[in-house]
């Protein structure tokens, strides 16, 4: 047979074979539009909600049909035998529910898809293997896991070792308890397919017992070496305090576990004990609080332009809980001699006098000053104050220095007084009333020095005290908003304030290294000028009538904006910062007298 005559009969095979498998794509695609005609209006076959067969129903009636099961679902229990127990769970006690909108939708087009190689995949699929709806429960999570622990609790007990106890002094042996457990998952698991199955057979759930390790047989050996831990009270000392530890809390300092070694013609492991350097460190945080004290640094001042020293640093001390615990631990495990000395470590403050020449604070760069004539006696003496609190401040490189922080508490127990401040568009008198010009003159200091400003606000409304100019105020209120700026500089810088009672004037001055850097603000460009509104008239039944009372003065509104430059010695920008201010347009408030005033009788 030749060559040609195979390649012939190979070619007639494969196109009768091809004519075959087209015949056969045709008799499917015909007997699937056969089947689609037939169900074009009604659910296809093989689609199940629960146990109950939807195929061949209409929408309405599928509608009918799966609010009826759902109704089924909600009603019937569940039942849950475990350990000879049953116990009954009401679908609708964990909110159990089913959105028969979104199922009737859901199985009606279930097969019949805008695709057709979708919709062909669907049906195929339904051939092969029927489709169950719901496929999932809906539930809520949190009630579920309430009905379980209010009914399987008991079957829910963690495994104990025997123990000691030590009360009233008295050393007592505890016995183990024997723990049981239920698989939680395996229950909720189950209880969801249940919620969406007609077929609510009781769930079987086995309980599963846990032994303990250690048993009463296994104590006898560690009951000599807990009554050496708490044969005595322990003392801990130093210079500044002494502490007596009480062998009640020396108990609570031990620690219990199963041993390796198995109890010898007994049950279990023995018992270990060691004592817990955790609960020693625990409870030695509440001696600190006595031991610790902060290092302070010394305060400075610049006299014939070098900074020195009017308050000298003070050192810290710290209680190394660490060692101090190592000591104890030492300690306890004598019988005698229950004395320990605490380890106190000395921390040096970061300025003292002995390295105030390396902190670089040898110049002045940055100064600025505000007038505060005509201010009330109240609003002097908080500006004084705020001033005290900030002055000698230093603040190390790469630290940001908050004002409120810097200002201490705003009350009167730091030395604050009443005081009008601005507050829900209104004056009204608060303890720091007046601070804000501290924060305005620092800040004005701040942008002569050249340092970034990382936070800034303007007042809601303008204050005469600031001006001019318009638009470079900074007001602060604790606790936000804050006047916060940066020290970018590599050496410390120190704030120095002054008041000047003959002046009336508020300066600040910054002293550190200078680095080549200028500072320069063009502006502030004041735009948007806005009258006051119309005045207010408030009645007032406390004036008499006929008596009227200014209570806010009228404020023009406005918009400022400055820009802010800093150019390091070169020449390049190094800080580039744009402050917007606005303000608004603020009536005059009158009180108006409501009291009647009495007519003399003649």
């Amino acid at each position: 047979m030749t060559k040609i005559s195979i390649t012939k009969k190979i070619k007639v095979v494969l196109q009768k074979t091809l004519v075959v498998v087209l015949w056969l794509i045709a008799i499917i695609f015909f007997i699937l539009g056969i089947f689609n005609l037939v169900y074009a209006n009604k659910v296809l076959p093989n689609i199940y909600f629960g146990s109950k067969s939807l195929g061949g129903l209409d929408k309405e009636h599928l509608g009918y049909e799966i609010e009826t099961q759902i109704k089924l679902l909600s009603l019937e229990e569940i039942t849950i035998s475990i350990a000879e127990k049953n116990i009954s769970l009401k679908p609708f006690d964990i909110d159990f529910t089913l959105n028969k909108k979104n199922f009737v939708d859901e199985i009606y087009r279930y097969g019949k898809r805008d695709n057709i190689f979708e919709t062909l995949r669907d049906q195929l699929q339904l051939i092969a293997k029927s489709q169950r709806f719901p496929k999932r429960s809906y539930y809520n999570q949190e009630k579920l896991n309430q009905f379980i622990e209010n009914n399987f609790s008991e079957f829910q007990i963690e495994s104990q070792n025997a123990t000691f106890s030590y009360q009233k002094g008295k050393l007592e042996k505890v016995a183990e308890i024997t723990g049981r457990t239920i698989d939680k998952n395996l229950l909720i698991e189950k209880i969801e397919k249940q919620l969406i199955s007609r077929k609510r057979t009781p769930i079987k759930i086995d309980v599963q017992v846990q032994e303990p390790k250690v048993y009463l047989d296994g104590l006898i050996e560690a009951e000599k070496e807990v009554e050496n831990y708490i044969s005595a009270n322990l003392e801990i000392k130093s210079s500044q305090e002494n502490v007596v530890i009480p062998k009640e809390q020396i108990f609570n300092w031990l620690h219990f576990y199963a041993s390796r070694t198995q109890v010898i013609n007994g049950q279990g492991y023995v018992l270990s004990v060691g004592l817990s350097t955790e609960n020693i460190i625990s409870d030695l945080t509440a001696v600190a609080k006595k031991i610790n004290q902060e290092p302070i640094n010394a305060k400075l001042a610049i006299s014939n332009g070098k900074a020195t020293i009017f308050q000298p640093a003070q050192d810290g001390l710290v209680l190394d809980k660490e060692k101090t615990t190592e000591s104890i631990v030492s300690a306890l495990s004598k019988s005698s001699d229950r004395k320990v000395e605490m380890t106190i470590r000395v921390e040096k403050a970061e300025i003292r006098d002995d390295n105030i020449d390396n902190l670089g604070i040898k110049e002045l760069i940055g100064t600025a000053e505000t007038s505060y004539k005509n201010s009330p006696n109240n609003r002097v003496s908080n500006l004084t104050t705020g001033t005290k609190y900030l002055n000698g401040a230093l603040i190390k490189p790469g630290e940001s220095f908050s004002t409120i922080k810097a200002l201490g508490s705003i009350s009167i127990e730091n030395g604050y007084l009443p005081e009008l401040v601005i507050k829900d568009n209104r004056t009204i008198p608060e303890i720091g009333g007046g601070l804000c010009q501290v924060s305005t003159t620092l800040f004005r200091a701040v942008l002569n020095a050249g340092l970034p400003v990382t936070e800034r606000a303007n007042h809601s409304f303008r204050v005469s005290y600031y001006e001019p100019p318009v638009g470079l105020d900074a007001t602060i209120y604790s606790p936000k908003p804050d006047l916060v700026f940066k020290n970018d500089t590599t050496s410390w810088i120190l704030i120095q304030g002054s008041t000047d009672p003959e002046k009336k004037t508020i300066k600040f001055e910054l002293f550190g290294t200078k680095d080549g850097r200028k500072s320069q603000v063009d502006g502030p460009y004041v735009s948007n000028y806005i009258n006051p509104p119309d005045p207010i008239n408030e009645d007032d039944p406390n004036l008499n009538e006929g008596t009227t009372k200014q209570v806010e003065k009228p404020h023009q509104g406005a918009s400022a904006v400055a820009y802010y430059k800093v150019f390091n010695q070169d020449g390049s920008i190094r800080t580039e910062q744009t402050f917007k201010s606005k303000y608004k347009a603020l009536p005059a408030v009158y009180k108006v007298g409501k009291r009647p005033v009495s007519t003399p009788t003649q």
